[in-house]
């Protein structure tokens, strides 16, 4: 037996959702018998989110039934929203396009882990940094008031990155959505074609012109939490008081690893809609199709002129 999900030539390897989510299950059980034990600062009865009811076990339970919501959002609404984009680039585009869907053999049957997981991660982690950095976006969401019994210089690193990593993982499923028409788009090979000077044609994919601006911010928004949390650090070490120095050390290195890793954690809601998007590949690849067909977009064979150097 494979241990792949298939639909249509697209592959997702099961082992690869097994251990994102095995990761992600880890990490949200040690916090939660760290915070039942009362090491941890997550003791109010809100738990982590003030939008979700229950305590701190709850709110993990919520990430995953909200990245199945999201993985259902996904196989039912993309090919419209696929639809939805093809009509925003005709606007940008000012109607300079024609619209084709490439006539080619099956699309291929490996997964790229940067397109289709790791791409989405680094905009949760993005989207996540913003919220958190808005003036009202910790409290918000977030418990944030559980920190204030904690020592000066102490309480400042987890209050800068435990909201980064658990807003980030609320919210990854419904970057998904996002993504998935963009990788319809991209698979089925919708692309689209302008006629310049010279008679030559100008073509680029449709879901690869989504894909580059979405990479665009994830590599952006990486860079700027870098930034912003070696901005804190040195915030941090003048708070610390000099007979403390040697205890909290350690906590320095909370923020530096919720920002490297907070983007595997999210792999795990992320990981669980895109095996929502390969199972509805096909259906949703034929109601797209029929939608293009409507609108008289139809498919066309591109021809690659070879160069001899």
């Amino acid at each position: 037996m494979s241990d792949d999900v298939s639909s249509q030539g697209i592959r997702l390897p099961i082992k690869l959702v097994v251990v994102t989510n095995l990761i992600a299950f880890g990490a949200a059980a040690s916090l939660v018998i760290l915070a039942y034990i009362g090491i941890f600062p997550f003791q109010d009865p809100l738990g982590l989110y003030r939008i979700l009811p229950g305590d701190i076990l709850m709110d993990f339970i919520w990430v995953w039934i909200i990245a199945g919501f999201t993985g259902i959002l996904t196989y039912l609404v993309t090919p419209y929203l696929a639809n939805f984009f093809i009509m925003i680039h005709r606007i940008q585009t000012r109607g300079m396009y024609e619209y084709h869907i490439q006539a080619r053999e099956d699309v291929n049957d490996e997964v790229d882990l940067s397109r289709s997981l790791i791409v989405p991660a680094f905009v949760s982690l993005g989207f996540s940094l913003t919220l958190v950095n808005m003036s009202q976006g910790p409290s918000s969401l977030f418990v944030t008031e559980n920190f204030d019994s904690l020592p000066t210089g102490v309480a400042e690193p987890l209050l800068a990155s435990m909201p980064i990593l658990f807003v980030l993982i609320l919210i990854a499923g419904f970057i998904s959505i996002v993504f998935a028409p963009a990788w319809l788009l991209e698979d089925m090979g919708i692309i689209c074609e302008k006629k310049v000077v010279g008679g030559t044609s100008d073509i680029e994919g449709i879901g690869n012109w989504y894909l580059t601006l979405l990479k665009g911010f994830a590599g952006i928004s990486t860079i700027l939490a870098y930034v912003f949390i070696s901005m804190d650090m040195i915030t941090w070490f003048q708070l610390l008081p000099t007979y403390t120095v040697e205890v909290p050390i350690w906590l320095f290195l909370i923020p530096v690893v919720v920002v490297v890793l907070s983007p595997l954690f999210a792999l795990a809601p992320i990981s669980v809609s895109y095996l929502f998007y390969v199972r509805a590949y096909k259906r949703n690849s034929l109601n797209l199709s029929q939608q293009l067909n409507r609108m008289g977009v139809k498919k066309a064979t591109v021809e690659v002129k070879s160069t001899d150097h």
